[in-house]
């Protein structure tokens, strides 16, 4: 085989390993949705205010560490779909580079910047509605860019998910802008249907990345991720369980605050345990695993719960881009992966020629 051929081309081994500091950005995402996103809305009835506030300023440090991190972090992600035309061609990796080259400054100067610097103002908020639709509009052109390689079922089918979440969640912010057309009737129950589209989607993510996700292989090492995930999902069952019996109908509130769905917390907020326990477990299970690509996988996948459905503050539409981008990148990785091993196999299968 020539080296460009298939097999001695590995410009997909770039796309393969989690870039750097991504399993430190998906690690204080987690922390920040563990402190800010549940325990301070849990607690606030118990603890006084003074052990909120202590909390509270505790919190802003996996904040900050999410955000510093992943504005390294995605750069670099994305460097492995600018840098050749095998993935995309180059009117797609300009599109790709002009909304990073949109988003990142604004995300770089809300992290940078505290609240009390940023004004208050309308400027401040087109900005950042700005950063919402380039983000949302990146996260869409990286998850097609890898939708259209081939892939392990459960993740090609889970990156389209992801894909079509975002898709419908920026149409339906984009069409409540409208004012003149959120007004009527139709435009307030498309705003509504697309959201509850986004949502739905986001909930079938986790559950279709599991399917590949999920280690299946006898050896000790499988059985060790498979008994991470396991052990994670039981975990978030866990929560469900005592936030339904401790909060009762607070927990509902404190899981919008957590992943912003609402679609099911009136009428059975149990509905959401089973896709987010199933997700958290695979992302766990993945990064157990021994291949660098599943790794990555996992870490996209929970980056993307740890951002939730449809995010609007700077540092979870960072946490949802970069997820979105080492699961599309381990889409490919694995794809390419699977693609040299075969052909690998029937180059060694093949009939040797006595006079080579």
């Amino acid at each position: 085989m020539t080296p460009g051929g298939r097999i001695g081309d590995e410009e997909w081994r770039d796309l393969e390993a989690i870039p750097l500091l991504g399993l430190v950005a998906m690690a204080a995402a987690l922390a920040d949705l563990s402190v800010n996103g549940v325990a301070i809305r849990s607690l606030a009835e118990t603890l006084s205010h003074p052990a909120l506030l202590t909390l509270s300023r505790w919190g802003e440090l996996p904040r900050n560490l999410a955000a510093i991190a992943g504005l390294v972090a995605l750069p670099a992600a994305l460097l492995g779909y600018l840098r050749t035309r095998r993935w995309a061609n180059v009117q797609r990796r300009l599109i790709i580079a002009g909304f990073a080259g949109i988003f990142l400054p604004v995300v770089a100067l809300a992290t940078v910047l505290s609240p009390d610097v940023l004004p208050h103002d309308e400027r401040t908020l087109k900005l950042v509605k700005v950063g919402v639709g380039a983000a949302n509009v990146l996260a869409v052109l990286l998850g097609l860019v890898a939708v259209r390689r081939s892939a392990p079922v459960g993740l090609r089918i889970g990156v389209a998910l992801a894909t079509a979440s975002c898709f419908f969640a920026f149409s339906s912010l984009a069409m409540g802008e409208l004012r003149f057309v959120a007004a009527t009737r139709i435009g307030l129950l498309a705003h509504i249907g697309l959201r509850q589209m986004g949502e739905v989607t986001y909930l079938m993510l986790p559950i279709s990345v599991a399917i590949s996700l999920v280690p299946r292989a006898p050896d000790l090492r499988s059985r060790l991720a498979l008994g991470a995930g396991v052990a994670s999902a039981l975990a978030i069952a866990g929560v469900f369980a005592w936030g339904v019996v401790a909060l009762r109908s607070d927990f509902a509130v404190v899981l919008y605050g957590a992943q912003r769905t609402d679609l099911l917390a009136e009428v059975a907020v149990w509905g959401y345990a089973l896709p987010l326990a199933v997700g958290f477990g695979a992302g766990a299970a993945g990064l157990a695993s021994t291949e660098a690509g599943r790794r990555q996988a996992g870490a996209g996948l929970l980056l993307l719960l740890a951002a939730g459905f449809a995010p609007r503050t700077p540092g979870g539409l960072l946490t949802m881009v970069l997820g979105m981008a080492l699961l599309s990148r381990a889409s490919i990785a694995l794809g390419e992966h699977a693609v040299a091993g075969r052909s690998q196999a029937v180059l060694q299968s093949a009939p040797v020629d006595p006079l080579d």
